[in-house]
């Protein structure tokens, strides 16, 4: 539960009504926290949205290394509700349950391959240098990055 209620259904105004249905429609008929939260704001809901969804459909990064990214920024984050849903999402993305258990030390499990490995590092680097660009990321992860053209 988040420390800002969302706003009530009843009290939400047309837009905010059909982002609400929409969000229904595509997560199984729950409409999730932020969407209500972050419709205190309509276009900050808007703004956020449109990451969401270009992150979502973005295919530079295999799906599972993207969901991997964002369990581990969660934890890191210590966002309860963005680790249960990520987690969620990432079962659906091929994630196994023993690596999602074992993403907190990632490093010593060998449930991970050397590029989720490399992945699972990224969140923690960035967290510590966030105003440094992606040159700063591991070796292992900018070479898996670039060897596979991800990044034209």
């Amino acid at each position: 539960m988040s420390r800002i209620e969302g706003v009530p259904e009843e009290a939400a105004g047309p837009y905010t009504r059909l982002v609400y249905a929409g969000s229904r429609r595509r997560f199984a008929g729950r409409l999730p926290e932020p969407v209500a939260v972050y419709a205190h704001h309509p276009l900050l809901m808007n703004g956020y949205g449109a990451f969401e969804l270009a992150f979502q459909r973005s295919n530079k990064v295999p799906e599972r290394l993207k969901l991997l990214a964002e369990v581990k920024a969660a934890a890191l984050a210590g966002c309860e509700w963005c680790l249960d849903f990520g987690s969620w999402l990432s079962r659906d993305a091929g994630v196994t349950e023993r690596q999602l258990r074992e993403l907190h030390h990632f490093r010593d499990s060998d449930a991970f391959s050397g590029e989720e490995s490399s992945c699972s590092s990224t969140p923690r680097a960035s967290r510590a240098r966030l105003s440094r660009s992606p040159t700063s990321w591991s070796p292992a992860f900018a070479s898996a990055l670039t060897s596979r053209s991800w990044w034209s």
